[in-house]
C-alpha cells in the first residue's frame, strides 16, 4: 500500500516537473525570438540597420560610409525578389500540407483547423498600415511592378505584398 507521504512526494515532483516544463517553454520561445533572423522591415530599414551595424563595428569614416552605403542599398534591393519567391514557395508548401492534413480529418476537425488558420491570419494582419512614401510599393521602388494578385483561398494579411509582417510599405 502506498502511504500518504509517498503520494505527496510524487505530486510534488510532478508539480516541479510541470513548472520546469512550462518555464522551459517560455524561455525557449524567448530565445528563438531573440536569436532567429530579425524582422527585416522595409528594404530601406534593413539597409540602414545593416549599415549602422557596420559603422559601429568597423568604425567606418564618413568617406567610407558614403562609398559603402550605395553598395548596401543595392544588395538590399537584390534581396527583394528573393524574399518574395521564398514567401510564395512557403505559402505553396503550407497550402499543400494543410490540404493533405484535411484529407485525414473529420469534417468537424477540418472546420476547427480552418477557423484556427483564419484567426491566425487575422492576428497577423494587425492594425492598418500607413501608405508607403511617394506612392512606392514595397515590391518596386519605381512603382512599375503591379501589385500581387491576392490568392482567393487566403484572407489579406500584412505580408500579402512582400512576405514580411513587419513591413510598413506594403
Amino acid at each position: 500500500m502506498i502511504g500518504a507521504g509517498s503520494v505527496k512526494t510524487v505530486l510534488a515532483m510532478a508539480g516541479i516537473f510541470l513548472a520546469g516544463s512550462v518555464a522551459g517553454g517560455f524561455v525557449s520561445v524567448a530565445w528563438v525570438r531573440t536569436t532567429s533572423m530579425p524582422q527585416w522591415g522595409t528594404v530601406d530599414q534593413f539597409a540602414d540597420r545593416h549599415l549602422g551595424k557596420m559603422i559601429k563595428d568597423l568604425g567606418l569614416t564618413e568617406e567610407q560610409v558614403s562609398r559603402v552605403k550605395p553598395i548596401v542599398k543595392e544588395m538590399a534591393e537584390q534581396l527583394r525578389p528573393v524574399r518574395r519567391r521564398a514567401l510564395d514557395d512557403a505559402r505553396e508548401i503550407f497550402g499543400n500540407m494543410y490540404s493533405r492534413i484535411e484529407a485525414e480529418l473529420t469534417p468537424e476537425q477540418v472546420k476547427l483547423l480552418r477557423t484556427s488558420l483564419e484567426e491566425k491570419r487575422s492576428r497577423e494582419a494587425g492594425p492598418p498600415r500607413p501608405p508607403p512614401p511617394d506612392g512606392e510599393r514595397h515590391g518596386s521602388p519605381s512603382g512599375d511592378k503591379p501589385p500581387a494578385e491576392p490568392k482567393q483561398s487566403q484572407s489579406p494579411t500584412r505580408d500579402d505584398d512582400c512576405g514580411f509582417e513587419s513591413c510598413t510599405s506594403c
